[in-house]
């Protein structure tokens, strides 16, 4: 490890019910198996605070705002001074998913391009991730959401949406895509995916690849067929281009089912 150390700053963006849950152990895992000797701290509660209470609440007040952005800049410059002076790997990883915390409207979210600036002065590595999954599996993940499943599913395919053009607002270079599907079936590609992306050996992702959780629900056996073809209509715009993302290839090749 780097005698000055480093801070890390790595944005998992997706919809809610695509697996945070399973990439972001993945990645921390896999650090850890590359700096056993490092200490790798992860603190993103108190970034969550602020952009949760802070700078998703304030978007259309301009000072308040002013002050989240100052606060947000704050943590990541903490981070980057105790890397640096302990000589640590200090790892900030945002694993909340779209719709942001408790705001359930478009108006009231991250905007990727804006926290990418803010973070740029202090992160020695950046990464943004649009982590993808089968629409219908992530919104029969939380079918009981927003009044429920229907309702819940027209609001993901807003989001699906919103978390595509933001990602598009990041440089090729730092943003990768995942699909979750891949991190179960297709270990093999992620592994040379992730290794690559992250500068770190297909030994250290195999490692991080052991704290995967798979999900148990199945939304093909365990929803009623009525039900999914009012689910397949409100995704249908989808189905000739998963995900909107033009660059965003599965690691095996595979196409999602329709």
């Amino acid at each position: 490890m780097s005698d000055t150390g480093k801070f890390i700053f790595v944005f998992v963006a997706g919809i809610e019910g695509c697996g945070h849950h399973g990439l972001n152990p993945v990645i921390s895992q896999a650090y850890e198996h590359a700096y056993p000797e490092g200490t790798i701290i992860r603190e993103w509660r108190k970034f969550k605070s602020a952009c949760n209470r802070l700078w998703c609440k304030s978007h259309l007040l301009p000072f308040t705002r002013t002050l989240a952005k100052n606060k947000i800049q704050k943590i990541f410059s903490e981070q980057a001074r105790l890397a640096k002076k302990n000589g640590q790997i200090r790892m900030l990883i945002e694993d909340n998913s779209f719709p942001a915390g408790k705001h359930r409207d478009l108006n009231r979210q991250w905007q990727l391009n804006e926290l990418y600036e803010l973070v740029k002065p202090y992160a020695d590595e950046i990464y943004f991730f649009g982590l993808y999954r089968h629409p219908i599996a992530s919104v029969f993940s939380h079918k009981e959401w927003d009044g429920g499943i229907i309702p819940h599913a027209q609001l993901m395919e807003r989001f699906l949406c919103y978390v595509n053009q933001q990602l598009s607002y990041i440089a090729p270079s730092i943003r990768q895509t995942v699909f979750y599907d891949d991190l179960i079936e297709d270990q093999d590609g992620i592994v040379k995916k992730l290794s690559e992306y992250l500068q770190l050996s297909a030994i250290d992702i195999e490692h991080g690849l052991k704290a995967i959780r798979k999900s148990n629900k199945n939304w093909r056996t365990d929803l009623p067929e009525n039900e999914q073809q009012k689910l397949k209509a409100i995704f249908s715009r989808h189905e000739s281009n998963w995900p909107i993302l033009a660059c965003a290839p599965r690691a095996s090749g595979a196409h999602y089912e329709h």
